[in-house]
């Protein structure tokens, strides 16, 4: 039989496998295929996709958190709070680097200076995803423990 800790470990993995795997996707795949557009369609793009991943990354990101403390709970091995930590970082990160960003392109509708404002966001995305991506390698690291 499978035990809690088991379950939440695997739970932990998939959560942060999936977390780090979504803003990777966005670094690799959708900020190259924006350079490849025009400025309208450049800010059409960020305008469509932006709120619907964040949704999604917050969600999967609150649910993720919540069963790293719950393996922590179970297991008492600190390097699951330690992997949360970089979890934790994408709030103020987000709030104090790039929220002002995200609120600028979600309402512009002049077209004129969008590139440079979606290279900022760009730039400031790839750090989440390093912050991510750390999460679920210190995950990986704890669940061998």
């Amino acid at each position: 039989m499978i035990g809690i800790q088991t379950i939440l470990k695997i739970i932990v993995l998939i959560g942060t496998g999936l977390v780090a795997g979504s803003t990777f996707y966005i670094s690799l795949v959708e900020i190259k295929v924006r350079t490849q557009t025009n400025e309208e369609e450049h800010l059409k793009n960020w305008q469509m996709v932006f709120p619907k991943a964040s949704r999604i990354l917050k969600t999967f990101g609150i649910i993720t958190v919540i069963f790293i403390l719950l393996a922590w709970y179970f297991t008492q091995d600190i390097l699951w709070i330690i992997s949360a930590i970089p979890l934790f970082l994408l709030v103020p990160f987000t709030a104090i680097f790039i929220s002002k960003t995200n609120a600028e392109l979600a309402n512009l509708k002049d077209v004129r200076g969008t590139i440079p404002k979606i290279h900022k966001w760009d730039k400031l995305h790839h750090v989440r995803t390093v912050l991510t991506i750390l999460s679920f390698v210190i995950a990986v690291i704890a669940s061998t423990i």
